[in-house]
């Protein structure tokens, strides 16, 4: 049943990390459209956050994930230790 849900929590990281970066990507594109649109030769500095934010959220939520899986696969060796 534990490895039934790592298993799960692996494929919500997989699924989370999937859509943040359609999510950058997204963005940067409607960022590259506004620019255009605009006349800039260059992206303005905020439209930089749009990518920066989510790609931040995205990992530090995968290192709190990775620490609890370690944390209860470290609890679950010392109760029940391999002989």
């Amino acid at each position: 049943m534990k490895r039934k849900e790592n298993w799960g929590k692996q494929m919500e990281l997989c699924l989370f990390n999937t859509l943040t970066f359609v999510l950058i990507v997204y963005l940067s594109q409607i960022a590259c459209y506004l620019d255009q649109l605009s006349g800039d030769s260059y992206p303005p500095l905020h439209y930089v956050w749009f990518g920066l934010i989510p790609f931040a959220v995205s990992l530090l939520y995968q290192i709190s994930c990775y620490r609890n899986m370690t944390r209860e696969e470290k609890e679950a060796k010392n109760n029940h230790p391999e002989r």
